[in-house]
């Protein structure tokens, strides 16, 4: 992948969110790696930086308090 794919791909995004901007790429030479973390990319006058990528990711712990032993053990002494 080359600057100008990066700097591409956010221009042609969609993507209306105004904090977060998913783009995928795609290709023989794009591999899934975390060491472009960090990584900026200037577009316009706005400056994308990739982070990690489970950020603002949302997870449903429900079934996982209620099976976690110490949360009756909290409970029953009133936290």
């Amino acid at each position: 992948m080359t600057l100008a794919t990066f700097t591409n791909a956010l221009r042609a995004s969609t993507d209306a969110n105004l904090y977060v901007i998913d783009i995928t790429l795609s290709g023989a030479s794009c591999n899934a790696s975390t060491s472009t973390i960090g990584a900026q990319v200037q577009v316009g006058t706005q400056c994308f930086q990739h982070v990690h990528p489970e950020l603002y990711s949302v997870r449903d712990f429900t079934r996982w308090v209620e099976i976690h032993d110490g949360n009756q053990v909290a409970m029953q002494g009133g936290r």
